[in-house]
């Protein structure tokens, strides 16, 4: 199956302890996983890799990828245009953009832990892994991967299936729908608003060393769809997710002034008796230095200030 329409989303880890770095390109059509190994991130150590999955694959029309290394130079860029694909690179410090490619690394990241203690080559378990997963139905789209690849079904010794040919509006109808469901239940378990943030705004941007929102205010000088643009008064410019943003325009009310929350009863009757200046002192207290609350509660005063006068 040619990949001319298809966009694929590569992902790296390591380096691992044999010095090796693992390259994962995932399909976001079929979610078909390939799984590469170089020594380095430098473009020069990915670009067989890269070769080699479009020598098998075929073109493709976007790659999307993080701001690593090997990704934001001017070799890269040659390279895309020489094979004749968009580069799309995600928002920074925002890996679930690339979610997919992100989700598959777990797979990989349990082979190594299997190899690794069962002592053998976690190459071989990666290997397991990826025959597995290609060989599963997916839930985005219903079929596995390997069959929306290769347009058959994986030879697995198993009782033949008839076959049933697969139609490419039901897949990507699929996928749309999986994809909603899913994006309908993150929004919802985390609270996620619709972000309001504009052109000149004043925003903060969270701190990458603490996660928290930094003191420092700056000026949106771009938005797209999913990311936001700010300079700062020293005329660094970062590029952010919208959830990394806050709006500062609206007037911030000193938790002094706010309403504070009210009291329960036992509370407004101490205050009411301890305080109510429309009494004596042998009003609040009787001659045992005791206090009662309206719940028949007595409250006394500790023994060691006996001789003190309240």
């Amino acid at each position: 199956m040619n990949l001319c329409e298809h966009t694929i989303s590569i992902d790296f880890k390591g380096p691992l302890k044999d010095g090796k770095y693992i390259l994962v390109a995932y399909d976001l059509y079929s979610q078909y996983p390939v799984v590469g190994y170089c020594n380095s991130t430098s473009f020069a150590n990915i670009k067989p890799v890269l070769d080699s999955i479009f020598a098998t694959f075929g073109k493709v029309h976007t790659v999307k990828t993080d701001n690593g290394p090997p990704f934001h130079g001017h070799q890269f860029h040659e390279y895309a245009e020489k094979k004749g694909f968009y580069h799309h690179r995600i928002t920074p410090r925002h890996p679930q953009a690339n979610g997919e490619c992100e989700r598959f690394m777990q797979n990989v990241n349990k082979a190594i832990r299997i190899a690794k203690k069962e002592n053998t080559d976690y190459k071989e378990k990666i290997d397991g892994i990826l025959e597995a997963y290609r060989a599963t139905p997916h839930p985005s789209t219903s079929k596995n991967p390997f069959e929306l690849m290769f347009g058959r079904k994986m030879n697995l010794n198993i009782l033949p299936t008839m076959k049933r040919r697969v139609k490419d509006e039901v897949i990507r109808n699929c996928d749309e729908q999986y994809k909603k469901k899913a994006k309908k239940y993150y929004d919802r378990k985390k609270n996620v608003k619709k972000s309001h943030i504009r052109l000149g705004d004043r925003v903060l941007m969270k701190d990458k060393r603490t996660d928290r929102l930094g003191p420092e205010v700056g000026i949106v000088i771009g938005t797209t769809e999913h990311s936001i643009t700010v300079q700062f008064g020293n005329g660094r410019i970062f590029k952010r997710d919208k959830s990394h943003i806050k709006n500062v325009n609206k007037a911030v009310v000193p938790s002094s002034q706010r309403n504070p929350k009210k009291k329960n009863r036992d509370e407004e009757q101490i205050q009411y008796e301890l305080y109510d200046t429309n009494g004596s002192d042998e009003e609040e207290f009787d001659e045992q230095n005791t206090l009662r609350m309206k719940s028949g509660r007595e409250i006394r005063k500790p023994e060691r200030f006996g001789d003190w006068t309240v």
